[in-house]
C-alpha cells in the first residue's frame, strides 16, 4: 500500500509540473504512474480479499482530518455520481481541511448539455465549477490537459468506442488565504 501512496504523491507531483509548464512528457508521466498505481491495487486485493475493505477503513473520512491540515487535494472521477446536495457538503469536507491557499484538482468526465448526463457517467464541467464556488472555492485554472476532441459527449464512458478515451475537464480551485 505505501508503494501504491508513494505512486500517487508522485503522479500528484508529475501533474502539477504538467499543469505549470504544459508539458506533454510530464502528462504521459501522470498517466504512467497512476496505471502502475491501479495495477499494484488490483493485484494486492486480488491476492487478499478483504485488502480493499481494510484499506479504505484505515484511510478513513475526510470529516476525521484536522482543518486546515492539507496542502493539496485531487478528486477524480467521482462526482458525476451525485448531484449538488451530495458534492456541495463533500466540496465543503475537502474546503474544511485544506490549510488558507491550498488547492485541489477536480477531474471528471465532461457532458453535455440538454442529455441525461447521470446515465451516461458525465457531468457538466459548469456544474463542477458552480459547486466549487458555492463550498468556497475560487477557481484557480481550468485545464485543458486532459481534453479528447473525438469524444463527442453524447456516449456512456464505457462504450467500447471510446476505448476510455473520454473528454474530461479539469479545474484547480484555491481555498482562500484568508
Amino acid at each position: 500500500m505505501r508503494v501504491v501512496v508513494v505512486l500517487a504523491l508522485a503522479a500528484l507531483a508529475a501533474l502539477i509540473v504538467a499543469l505549470v509548464s504544459g508539458s506533454t512528457l510530464a502528462a504521459i508521466l501522470v498517466v504512467m504512474l497512476a496505471l502502475a498505481g491501479i495495477v499494484l491495487l488490483v493485484r494486492d486485493w486480488r491476492a487478499e480479499p478483504d485488502a480493499a475493505e481494510q484499506a479504505s477503513d484505515s484511510l478513513g473520512t475526510i470529516a476525521e482530518l484536522p482543518a486546515n491540515s492539507v496542502d493539496v487535494a485531487v478528486t477524480a472521477l467521482n462526482m458525476h455520481h451525485g448531484n449538488a446536495e451530495r458534492n456541495v457538503p463533500y466540496l465543503k469536507e475537502i474546503f474544511t481541511v485544506l490549510k488558507p491557499g491550498a488547492q485541489v484538482a477536480v477531474i471528471d468526465h465532461q457532458g453535455k448539455m440538454g442529455q441525461d448526463n447521470a446515465k451516461m457517467h458525465r457531468m457538466m464541467d459548469s456544474d463542477a465549477k458552480k459547486w466549487l464556488q458555492e463550498a468556497g472555492f475560487e477557481i484557480a485554472k481550468e485545464s485543458n490537459i486532459l481534453r479528447q476532441n473525438a469524444d463527442d459527449h453524447t456516449l456512456p464512458i464505457d462504450d467500447p468506442r471510446l476505448a476510455r478515451s473520454t473528454d474530461q475537464f479539469m479545474f484547480i480551485a484555491r481555498k482562500p488565504a484568508k
